[in-house]
């Protein structure tokens, strides 16, 4: 990941704050945002309502990971809520270790059995989702919509 990525995700995350509530964003050190925005790509163009329901919206996946980490932070209530949160991630973590292990290509040419396989319907494969984290945080913002 580059540091382009990074300062793309900040300036992503800031647009998605100024869609949260007050009390949730009051709970962000002042001095965080200053740091987002001094780091943040000015330059870049987001182009999308921040009062949009995440998981409606279609962003980095660094961004994803710095609005984990100020949920985790900041917006957990208590210590049990980020254990279930920890919990979550491990649960979220081991499913993207599957998917990968089991779409792993790199593999794919040194077999040198050429035999044809036919795929009986239910060893079709399954929508996998572009990023894990994304349910997961779909997840989170359903205790926000409570």
């Amino acid at each position: 990941m580059s540091s382009d990525s990074y300062a793309i995700a900040m300036k992503e995350t800031l647009l998605y704050l100024e869609g949260i509530r007050t009390e949730d964003y009051n709970k962000i050190p002042k001095s965080l945002i200053k740091y987002l925005e001094e780091n943040s790509d000015q330059n870049y163009v987001c182009d999308f309502d921040p009062h949009t329901p995440l998981t409606e919206l279609n962003l980095h996946e660094e961004t994803y990971g710095l609005l984990a980490m100020l949920y985790y932070k900041y917006w957990c209530k208590s210590d049990s809520e980020r254990k279930y949160y920890l919990s979550l991630l491990a649960k979220n973590e081991e499913i993207y270790d599957e998917q990968y292990k089991h779409n792993n290509y790199s593999n794919i040419f040194s077999n040198n059995n050429h035999k044809e396989e036919t795929l009986t319907p239910n060893l079709l494969p399954t929508k996998i989702e572009r990023n894990p984290f994304k349910r997961f945080l779909q997840k989170i913002i359903s205790f926000f919509k409570k």
